[in-house]
């Protein structure tokens, strides 16, 4: 009996110890060097199909446990049941939850950016957000596989970085609006940061706004404030087509690029 009742300590050690392996490895959190780093990180893992690569990119735990509801509140002052984390860390259980949310989000950024890099209809599709059917849901879907399958996300070559001193009159607005969210996410520093890309020979600006703790660098959000403040659609997560704004044209004529911003 007491035979029995060691071997069921020690399984339920070992269980323990595995699953608290699979966690850590799942929400794998190292940060970065730099800010360039974090999103260079991005768009390899999108470029290799990797997911967990680009959900490494981004600050999940790390964010949840500094992250300021009251700081949030005192900002806003609304309570907005969409916001993530969207629940003070009351206890285990509710960071826990926070911490999968996090990821939701994340995760659901990238599938809204694989939707509008499928090509122009999926793209005007992800710009308007929502899309009537009616009864060509067979066409609709057949179209649907048929871009994504297409979708060939090994052609990504990263070109560079575009400083964002080059908006003179966007940099303070942008610059005091990040000052406030470092203070709701409880971060060492918050900045903004347009990478370069190549999808099958056309070009792509990102958007992202990038967060640093304890001098590690982890991206926050895609799009963000340096995406609104650019003036990109919110649907589109960060990206910007040549189809869409006048804005492209600006940032063309500053590439070639720097791997540094």
């Amino acid at each position: 009996m007491k035979k029995n009742i060691i071997f069921m300590l020690i399984l339920v050690a070992l269980l323990s110890l595995t699953s608290c392996g699979n966690r850590t490895e799942r929400f794998s959190e190292t940060g970065f060097d730099s800010p360039e780093d974090a999103i260079i990180t991005y768009l390899e893992g999108l470029r290799d199909s990797d997911l967990e690569r680009m959900v490494s990119a981004f600050a999940i735990e790390t964010l949840v446990e500094n992250f300021s509801l009251e700081e949030q509140l005192n900002r806003f002052q609304v309570y907005d049941t969409r916001m993530e984390p969207r629940l003070p860390n009351t206890n285990e259980f509710i960071t826990e939850i926070n911490v999968e949310r996090r990821r939701g989000s994340v995760v659901d950024w990238i599938s809204r950016q694989i939707i509008f890099l499928s090509g122009p209809d999926l793209a005007e599709l992800a710009g308007q957000g929502i899309h009537r059917v009616d009864d060509e849901s067979e066409g609709f879907v057949r179209q649907f596989n048929e871009s994504l399958d297409a979708l060939n996300l090994q052609s990504i070559e990263i070109l560079g970085f575009i400083p964002l001193q080059a908006f003179d009159d966007l940099v303070n607005a942008l610059e005091e609006h990040l000052a406030l969210q470092t203070i709701v996410f409880n971060s060492d520093q918050l900045i903004g940061r347009i990478a370069v890309f190549e999808l099958d020979g056309e070009t792509f600006f990102l958007a992202v706004d990038v967060v640093n703790y304890d001098g590690r660098w982890y991206i926050l959000h895609l799009g963000g404030g340096t995406g609104t403040m650019l003036g990109f659609n919110d649907n589109w997560q960060g990206i910007l087509l040549p189809r869409y704004t006048e804005l492209f044209d600006i940032l063309q004529a500053m590439v070639p690029l720097s791997t540094e911003s």
